[in-house]
């Protein structure tokens, strides 16, 4: 029974090593999908304060998209969900804007992305299963990003 256990906490911690391995050096995201489009939303979570998000992209376009910090507002007391506003900008203009929820442990849970452009907001908040964010980093690996 010891060597079971002693076993299966190594296996663990192997796994657990090997992953963090796979993102050293890699900035790490946090991606979502959405039943709207067919594009992966990444978010930086390399600074861990969500109102300072600095780096949003699409996957497969990984064009960074520049964003302007607008406000923050928290539900409950204390706050349990915090929402927080992004202008898109694009040439000094504002385009777009996002909306991040964050949960007190600072997770993203959901994003939704709005602009005059569109009839319907698009909503990201569908977390990649491991299939999914092992076949993402793959296509990502050379460009030294990871979706943790």
């Amino acid at each position: 029974m010891k060597k079971i256990l002693m076993l299966a906490s190594f296996s663990v911690f192997h796994i657990a090593s090997v992953q963090a391995a796979n993102y050293s050096g890699k900035m790490p995201y946090q991606c979502l999908a959405s039943t709207q489009t067919n594009t992966i939303l990444m978010i930086s979570v390399a600074n861990s304060e969500p109102d300072q998000i600095q780096d949003v992209m699409y996957f497969p376009h990984l064009k960074q998209i520049d964003l302007s910090y607008d406000s923050a507002m928290g539900v409950g007391n204390p706050p349990l969900l915090i929402h927080y506003s992004y202008f898109e900008m694009i040439k000094e203009k504002q385009t777009g804007e996002y909306t991040f929820a964050v949960n007190k442990d600072n997770k993203i849970l959901f994003a939704v992305y709005t602009t005059p452009q569109l009839s319907m907001p698009i909503s990201f908040g569908i977390q990649l299963n491991l299939a999914r964010k092992e076949a993402l980093n793959r296509k990502l690996a050379n460009q030294l990003r990871a979706c943790i």
